[in-house]
């Protein structure tokens, strides 16, 4: 549809759905109380949920 080229809707679906597994999958708030702690907790997330899906993507092989 025309709106959704328009305002970029993909992208932000993307986003939203990238912000909903990290929440279903990891939590909803943050343990660590100060910012420095909060970005490695972060960082760490993030390198958990992207090698789960990394371990979940099939491998493809092209065919002849």
């Amino acid at each position: 549809m025309a709106w959704q080229k328009l305002n970029n809707y993909g992208l932000r679906s993307h986003v939203e759905l990238a912000i909903l597994r990290y929440k279903k999958i990891i939590g909803p708030d943050m343990k660590a109380r100060v910012l420095p702690q909060q970005k490695t907790e972060g960082g760490i997330a993030t390198r958990v949920l992207n090698r789960m899906i990394s371990l979940g993507m099939p491998i493809s092989i092209k065919m002849k």
